[in-house]
């Protein structure tokens, strides 16, 4: 009974530990008012890579999440019209950890000139 208790024991450690091998990351992204932006695009690279690893929309509230992460670094690069596009290098995801980013500010983009 007790070699019972003990394996059974082992097996609920590793399966929390298993269980926690990702990281998740959530925030708001605001325009320079502060107020919410919906819809923005949210993409996570890895750095020098070209190509998202994972993209996302913020909701109508300005907020993301993204879970089930790798726990590696990666940049972060925030895009909407109108807006002009940020990208924080060398955020890291720990396992078993959400990131509570601060807000994400998107500065506006100046109007685009037409030559004809």
């Amino acid at each position: 009974m007790r070699n019972y208790a003990i394996s059974l024991a082992l097996l609920l450690t590793v399966g929390l530990l298993m269980g926690q091998s990702t990281g998740r990351m959530s925030g708001i992204v605001v325009d320079p008012t502060g107020a919410s932006v919906p819809n923005a695009k949210i993409s996570l690279l890895i750095p020098g890579g070209a190509s998202p690893i994972v993209t996302a929309t913020t909701g109508t509230q300005g907020n993301y999440s993204l879970s089930g992460l790798q726990p590696v670094v990666y940049d972060i690069q925030v895009e909407m019209s109108g807006f002009r596009k940020v990208i924080l290098r060398g955020v890291k995801v720990d396992p078993g950890v959400e990131l509570a980013m601060s807000p994400i500010k998107l500065e506006v983009s100046s109007q685009a000139e037409v030559v004809e």
